[in-house]
């Protein structure tokens, strides 16, 4: 942007007056008790901006003589912009010279253009719900138009695509896998579809959204695919796998990861220990089993492990002890690694953290129109994750990390 040829002083002075206008303006808007005080604060706020920045643009505020005039203003073109407050109309300066299109237009956040692109696209297919509508007014979006949503889904499934295709050829010592449930509409019918999420940590330490897919399954064939997916796109150096314990990923994740440990998520092996025990006596069952994973060697938490179930088999009877000696395969698994890491590695809670933020995306829609506009919603909204979390500090320490590998 070219900057204007004029003494501090100058634009300190224009920019006092502009802000005293504004001011004035929202001031005056609050004593009539405006009723759409907010709608309206935005669109003046935004036009100051874009008046401030034409101005640059130009050389000269409105009617002003210099002799660094580059350019005149030439009226103004309408445009539509939904906005959290709602749907406003701004008056976009027209320039003789050039073309000018504000720079804040395009810096809306994917995840709410994902959002309003499902309801929208589920509005005008002609498939809303109540629900839906009631939304539709509350965010203040109108004239819903399918090219305008064609155009913005569009723009949402390029990102996606190429989230999905890229290159990961990194070592990713640790991967965990889970799915999610969300509601679809197919064949005049609703349904439910799994969405697989693999997250890993790197050999750096960073965690790392390796991929999503929404599937009408979650069987071993479902399962099979992504993780091959997966594989094919350069995934290397898995030492272990966490995850439940259904059977269709078991086999997937043997077939695909051949070499690698598999660790049963022990947040699930205790929810399965504690559905079996009475309301009253959970507290005291729970406090019993986690001393299992307290044990610092996997011979100590071996020899604790057989003391738990004798000790849960009389107090509770068969079925809760039956559940953590089906699972003494794979429950210590993680102890093979350094004890840093204990805690992060045997839980899917990394992979639990996107699906919270997924159900939190997605319960507002409630119903998809599509599969496609699941994974529009829901792809969106893991990539900008995946972002958040290149820009935070490392999971586990460069150290710790060398040392895991040194545990194969």
């Amino acid at each position: 942007m070219v900057s204007l040829k004029c003494s501090n002083q100058t634009k300190d002075l224009r920019m006092t007056n502009t802000n005293v206008s504004l001011f004035s303006d929202l001031r005056n808007m609050l004593e009539q008790s405006e009723p759409d005080f907010l709608r309206r604060a935005v669109v003046m706020l935004f036009q100051q901006i874009m008046d401030a920045d034409v101005t640059q643009h130009v050389g000269a505020t409105r009617h002003q003589r210099t002799g660094v005039r580059r350019n005149y203003r030439n009226g103004f073109r309408r445009r539509r912009l939904d906005t959290r407050v709602g749907t406003i109309e701004l008056q976009i300066p027209k320039m003789r010279a050039e073309t000018y299109f504000p720079p804040f237009l395009t810096h809306r956040q994917r995840s709410e253009a994902a959002l309003i692109s499902v309801v929208q696209q589920a509005y005008v297919n002609g498939i809303s719900t109540r629900k839906i509508e009631a939304l539709v007014k509350h965010l203040g979006v109108e004239n819903l138009d399918k090219s305008a949503v064609s155009r913005m889904c569009s723009s949402l499934d390029e990102h996606i695509q190429a989230f999905r295709a890229r290159r990961i050829d990194i070592e990713v010592p640790y991967l965990f896998l889970d799915a999610t449930y969300i509601k679809v509409r197919q064949n005049h019918r609703i349904v439910s579809h799994a969405v697989f999420i693999a997250v890993g940590i790197d050999a750096e330490g960073t965690r790392r959204i390796l991929d999503v897919m929404v599937s009408a399954g979650e069987d071993h064939a479902s399962w099979e695919v992504f993780l091959c997916g997966l594989v094919d796109r350069g995934l290397r150096g898995v030492q272990m796998v966490t995850s439940d314990a259904h059977r269709g990923l078991q086999a997937a994740i043997q077939g695909t990861f051949v070499g690698s440990s598999w660790q049963r998520c022990t947040i699930h092996v205790m929810r399965n220990l504690l559905s079996h025990v009475s309301h009253r006596d959970k507290r005291a069952a729970a406090a019993l089993a986690r001393t299992v994973l307290a044990q610092p060697t996997i011979a100590d938490a071996q020899r604790q492990l057989a003391a738990v179930l004798s000790e849960l088999e009389r107090r509770w009877g068969k079925k809760p002890a039956a559940v953590l000696r089906d699972a003494e395969d794979s429950l210590f698994s993680y102890m093979a690694f350094p004890a840093e890491h204990h805690l992060r590695i045997r839980t899917t809670n990394m992979v639990e953290r996107v699906n919270r933020e997924i159900k939190r995306r997605t319960k507002v829609v409630s119903v998809f129109p599509d599969a496609e506009s699941a994974l529009r919603l829901v792809g969106i909204e893991v990539v900008e994750l995946d972002r958040e979390w290149s820009l935070k500090r490392s999971y586990f320490t460069k150290k710790s990390m060398e040392e895991a590998r040194e545990s194969r």
